[in-house]
């Protein structure tokens, strides 16, 4: 017969075994009776003691819950209650990031499943086939998925451990596409009509697309060449103003008198609604169908193949921002003033690191012809000064020419 050996924890209980373990807070030990064998007893004392490794408190009793249910109720707490980072509440693009990432969880394959019954290996494979499709989506999921997991845990719900220790992947930053003036223009002309000034503003500014999709009329200063974007609409969460070019005030005159009658946003729907919370909508009608038609366009021009390679094939919003920066950079803009007119706080290492795509030979080689064109010592040397002559002295060597 073999004599099975309690772990510390367990002992004997009635007809059973009884499982007692200390958790951080708690005064009393968490108690749970009821175990047949020894075995079972140990195997769950090893599980508690792993969720009070990984920081979390059992409940009485055992909580059962759908996947679904518990990220529903991770959503509910995260738009009502203050973060612990920032002391305040999520502001709105905050909470639009958790309800995409919570989306697979509460409406996939996995949603109606009880977190008990979750496997790490299916949702392991479902995460990576996602990451294949969309890298930094696939991540956040995953984040959002261990977030909804350690939350459902603090009340009670059983869930296998493992799937907190599902390894983050490591992301390799996309190259951010840039276009040309060329490009930029032949984007927004192949973009339906009431979206052309969007594009384009977007490619000289550099605003991320939420902040044109909320950008309304009490914001925008056409006098004063600026626009206003309110901290709870930027990702900095700092009130911002951001100067604009002469070009720039014409296409947001133009566009105040082209959108549609009745709204009261500066780049609305055909029909004057608001973008925000349509960004699928948005590059579905607009984005995708402008690329498309600007990538024919290029290979009619170019007198190209069909299946040949564009500028346009892989552009995404955001790589417009890079492209304002760097044609800001180009223009002469310093690396300072164009971080701080895209609304980085960091003075430019962002910008040069991901945005800036330009040609920083060509960039100093227009800088050396415009402001050192002989050279730095011929640009910097001081003139040689002149001897003075008094006038004794002048009449003096005039007298000895004469004598000579």
């Amino acid at each position: 017969m073999t004599i099975t050996t309690l772990l510390r924890g367990v002992d004997e209980h009635g007809a059973g075994y009884r499982v007692r373990l200390r958790f951080p807070g708690r005064t009393r030990p968490h108690t749970e009776t009821g175990f047949r064998t020894p075995d079972a007893a140990n195997a769950r004392v090893l599980e508690l003691r792993a969720l009070r490794d990984a920081g979390l408190t059992p409940a009485a009793a055992p909580v059962e819950i759908t996947l679904h249910r518990a990220a529903d109720a991770l959503l509910a707490r995260k738009r009502t209650t203050v973060s612990r980072k920032t002391k305040r509440r999520l502001r709105q693009s905050g909470i639009d990031w958790w309800e995409r990432a919570l989306r697979p969880w509460r409406e996939g394959e996995f949603a109606e499943l009880p977190l008990s019954l979750l496997r790490r290996d299916r949702v392991e494979d479902a995460i990576l086939q996602r990451m294949l499709a969309a890298p930094k989506s696939g991540r956040d999921e995953l984040d959002a998925l261990k977030a909804t997991l350690r939350h459902a845990g603090g009340r009670g719900a059983r869930f296998d451990l493992a799937l907190l220790e599902i390894e983050r992947p490591a992301l390799t930053p996309r190259k951010r596409i840039v276009l040309n003036v060329a490009e930029l223009e032949l984007l927004a002309e192949s973009a339906p009509v009431y979206a052309r000034q969007m594009l384009l503003f977007k490619g000289t500014v550099g605003n991320r697309i939420g902040e044109l999709f909320t950008l309304t009329d009490d914001r925008v200063d056409l006098a004063g060449a600026a626009v206003f974007i309110p901290a709870e609409l930027n990702k900095e969460g700092v009130d911002k103003w951001i100067e604009l070019t002469i070009e720039e005030v014409t296409l947001l005159r133009e566009q105040l008198l082209a959108r549609a009658a009745g709204s009261s946003h500066v780049f609305p729907t055909k029909t004057g609604l608001t973008w925000a919370g349509r960004y699928g909508e948005f590059h579905k009608l607009v984005w995708a169908k402008a690329c498309r038609r600007a990538a024919a366009t290029w290979r009619e021009d170019q007198d190209l193949p069909e299946d040949a390679q564009t500028p346009f094939d892989d552009l995404e919003p955001h790589d417009l921002r890079a492209t304002a920066a760097t044609l800001m950079r180009d223009a002469g803009f310093s690396r300072e003033q164009a971080a701080a007119r895209l609304g980085h706080a960091d003075s430019g290492k962002l910008l040069d690191r991901i945005y800036d795509q330009g040609d920083r030979r060509a960039r100093m080689r227009k800088a050396i012809d415009a402001l050192a064109p002989a050279g730095l010592r011929a640009t910097l040397a001081e003139p040689a000064p002149r001897r003075s002559i008094t006038p004794a002295a002048a009449l003096r060597r005039g007298a000895e020419r004469l004598t000579t």
